[in-house]
């Protein structure tokens, strides 16, 4: 335990002396050099070649598949959605088990969506 103050007293100061200051800020540069391109590569692979971030576009493409799959109405009140607000819904809650796969995901207007709580897509949708 003493060797471990001993230590860190030293370097506490080492650190206030300019030699430590020096040293500390080329070990900071360099490390700065090695994070920078991996923050570089991950930035530039979310982009498209078309300039669109990929998310959209996979987003863009969910919803697609959906509205051919399930058509425009919203399954809560039958409304007909508007493509730029929406939501993608889950059938079954991801907080009751569902996952997030295209079987598990419908279109719901958002305030419709925000009305049913956490509850399976069924119970919602066929209250008799």
């Amino acid at each position: 335990m003493d060797i471990l103050k001993y230590k860190r007293d030293y370097m506490k100061r080492k650190n206030a002396t300019p030699e430590g200051a020096a040293y500390n800020r080329k070990k900071v540069q360099d490390w700065r050099r090695r994070q920078i391109p991996e923050k570089r590569r991950l930035c530039h692979g979310r982009r498209s070649i078309r300039g669109k971030n990929r998310l959209t576009e996979l987003r863009e493409a969910v919803v697609d598949f959906l509205v051919n799959r399930d058509g425009i109405n919203c399954p809560y009140c039958r409304l007909p959605l508007d493509m730029n607000n929406l939501h993608l819904a889950h059938k079954l809650a991801l907080a009751l088990g569902g996952k997030n796969r295209l079987d598990n995901y419908f279109l719901a207007h958002p305030k419709c969506n925000q009305l049913d709580g956490i509850k399976v897509h069924r119970q919602v949708v066929c209250k008799d």
